[in-house]
């Protein structure tokens, strides 16, 4: 018998051995309980409205050819005014970050009258109209959601204020939340009778650190 052999034999008898050793042992446990803990604090409240920042809105432009008669032109395009903070927000977004205060918030936005900038004179007797805008978190395990605003209807012709975009009740609205406003559901309504121009209006978007 080989070398080999014989040392399979021996590592078979080893093994063969132990299944017929029967080991009993009597175990004692004793256990603790302890806790553990982590602190979450808020972001910089001394910045934004009470740490809740309003990191980017949009402009937005229509254009058309006069015709004399009433007229409805759609498909607005909209750019977004961003902070440093936001880069990366999609066109026609309002963008929100709310870092762990859980007050609720809201953001609402304003308009003077479109003034021609030849004629020097308002718009007159026309609209512009958003469509309701979609709310969505950056980060998907986000819950509360901010509700949307209605529509929004501009006057051309007139200041408007406190028009809602959208708002979060208190203990909702954490975390980085997006309202947008799609180009298809933008249009401008220009009333007969009004002089070719360029009209511009500034849109105010203002964000405060309460529900209403």
């Amino acid at each position: 018998m080989t070398k080999k052999t014989l040392q399979l034999l021996a590592t078979a008898a080893i093994v063969a051995g132990f299944g017929f050793t029967t080991v009993t042992a009597n175990a004692a446990s004793t256990s603790s309980d302890t806790v553990a803990t982590v602190n979450l604090t808020p972001g910089d409240t001394t910045t934004g409205a009470g740490g809740i920042k309003l990191l980017s809105a949009p402009d937005v432009s229509f254009s058309g050819q006069l015709n004399g008669d009433k007229q409805t032109f759609t498909d607005g395009v909209f750019t977004t005014n961003a902070s440093s903070e936001d880069t990366k927000a999609s066109a026609g977004t309002v963008t929100v970050n709310d870092p762990g205060t859980a007050s609720g918030w809201n953001v609402q936005v304003a308009s003077t009258p479109f003034v021609g900038a030849t004629t020097k004179g308002s718009l007159n007797a026309s609209q512009m109209i958003f469509g309701t805008p979609a709310v969505s978190p950056k980060d998907s395990t986000q819950t509360g959601a901010p509700t949307p605003g209605t529509a929004l209807t501009f006057a051309a012709d007139e200041k408007n204020d406190n028009l809602l975009v959208f708002k979060a009740a208190a203990g909702e609205g954490v975390g980085t939340w997006m309202a947008n406003y799609a180009a298809k559901d933008a249009s401008f309504v220009v009333a007969a009778g009004n002089k070719a121009d360029t009209y511009t209006s500034n849109l105010t978007w203002t964000l405060t650190n309460t529900p209403a």
